[in-house]
């Protein structure tokens, strides 16, 4: 029994040590360290030696993280051999090994310049969009057979409803952003190069001189351009002179015709009863027509013959008209054969 308890002091003993030992072992480290750390000052730059603003610094060893002010300069705790990570906007974003260097290159990235995008006053890169943007190329709008910019966002922007009623040529889009948000309708704001225009002046801007479109949806675009900016906002950005003079040339035909043209109620007869018919029982009832006049004009009707115009019975300072021409073929009739004359 004696024995059992002699061991079992010892071996606690012997814990306690290796446990002391081991925090004493710890400590001592953890003072190395503390004891190795110096604030270091860098400058970062690019290529061409201009100083890079903004941009993150790392230790990744720590986590500790600051960023480089207005002249490219920044301070960070570190010591020898741990590595720092410095990315900016348009940069390759690198690590380095802390050597001693004051100075810290970063190599250019052009293809992140071609994911900016026009928000507001500034630009935002695509991946850091938190708003509803979306962002269209004008090299989009090259490959598509458009008279007119309207024509070319048709279906090119979710929830960016692109309409034409008549067909009519050089006619104006009717643009709305997800639907119809009030009573009276409601039009996005529309800017070139920060200019406000409207959607027949869209129609004309060259297709060819946009560099890209930028539709903002949400009320972010009310916060930054007021009151009429409240169904959205189109942002274009047209395109910059850039190198050698270069003309380019193209050209598309369009044919309008109409797929049904429905025949038009020459008879007066009909005509009248039709007209008297459609405005019974509602407040717009004051269509009606006297016997006599059905009369007349069923017999007009019978025989195409009669004049097509008289005095009105009830009231001779009154005339009454029976026509049954279509003028609409009339004139264009009389248009041909005025241009074969």
């Amino acid at each position: 029994m004696k024995l059992f308890n002699k061991t079992k002091l010892f071996l606690s003993v012997f814990l306690l040590a290796g446990f002391s030992m081991s925090n004493t072992h710890s400590y001592a480290k953890d003072m190395f360290y503390i004891q190795n750390l110096q604030e270091i000052r860098g400058l970062v730059t690019d290529e061409l030696s201009n100083p890079i603003r903004g941009a993150s610094v790392k230790n990744l060893t720590t986590g500790i993280s600051t960023q480089t002010d207005e002249n490219g300069f920044f301070s960070l705790t570190m010591q020898m051999g741990e590595s720092i990570q410095i990315s900016s906007m348009g940069f390759d974003s690198q690590i380095f090994i802390y050597d001693q260097q004051e100075k810290f290159v970063l190599s250019s990235n052009s293809s992140n310049l071609d994911e900016i995008i026009v928000v507001g006053y500034g630009t935002q890169k695509k991946v850091n969009l938190s708003g509803a943007v979306d962002y269209i190329s004008g090299k989009q709008l090259e490959s598509r057979p458009i008279n007119n910019v309207g024509q070319g966002l048709q279906g090119m922007v979710p929830n960016l409803n692109v309409q034409f009623n008549s067909g009519a040529p050089g006619e104006a889009a009717k643009i709305n952003i997800r639907g119809i948000t009030s009573i009276n309708g409601g039009d996005p704001l529309i800017l070139v190069d920060n200019v406000p225009i409207t959607s027949e002046q869209l129609n004309r801007i060259a297709p060819q001189d946009i560099e890209s479109f930028s539709v903002i949806k949400d009320a972010s675009a009310a916060a930054i351009y007021g009151a009429r900016a409240s169904f959205g906002v189109i942002l274009i950005t047209t395109k910059s002179g850039k190198g050698d003079l270069k003309i380019n040339y193209s050209n598309n035909f369009t044919f309008n015709t109409p797929t049904v043209i429905p025949d038009k109620i020459t008879d007066p007869y009909i005509f009248s009863w039709l007209l008297e018919t459609s405005t019974d029982n509602t407040p717009w009832d004051n269509v009606n027509f006297s016997e006599q006049y059905y009369q007349y004009a069923k017999e007009r009707s019978d025989n195409p013959n009669l004049p097509d115009v008289r005095v009105d019975p009830s009231n001779p300072k009154q005339w009454e008209y029976m026509g049954n021409r279509d003028w609409t073929r009339y004139f264009y009739v009389r248009l041909e054969q005025l241009k074969q004359s």
